[in-house]
């Protein structure tokens, strides 16, 4: 099996830590950065990194929407959603609770 690394974005180009995840079935540490999209008031970009290894991905992609906290749909929303249920339901926990300020 592969494992990756995580790799966090830059805090320089507007990100900001929101939170940190636990995954339990791999047994991994995830934290969550965010920041505005140039182009649109209404998403926000999400990076999701792993602290360390993990196997098959460390980053994931998202965007989530301001005025719902829902998750925007992309190819790596489908592979988390699928590969790390857990991980996509904390994450819906935590911007549908307003855990994205």
């Amino acid at each position: 099996m592969k494992f990756y690394k995580g790799n966090e974005p830059k805090i320089s180009d507007g990100w900001n830590l929101v939170g940190e995840v636990e995954h339990a079935a791999d047994k991994t540490r995830w934290k969550i950065f965010m920041r505005d999209q140039k182009h649109s008031a209404n998403w926000k970009d999400i990076k999701i990194c792993v602290s360390g290894k993990a196997p098959n991905k460390g980053n994931y992609w998202l965007e989530m929407n301001n005025n719902t906290g829902g998750i925007g749909g992309n190819n790596d929303r489908v592979k988390m959603r699928e590969h790390r249920p857990d991980l996509y339901r904390a994450l819906e926990g935590i911007f549908s609770a307003g855990g994205n300020d």
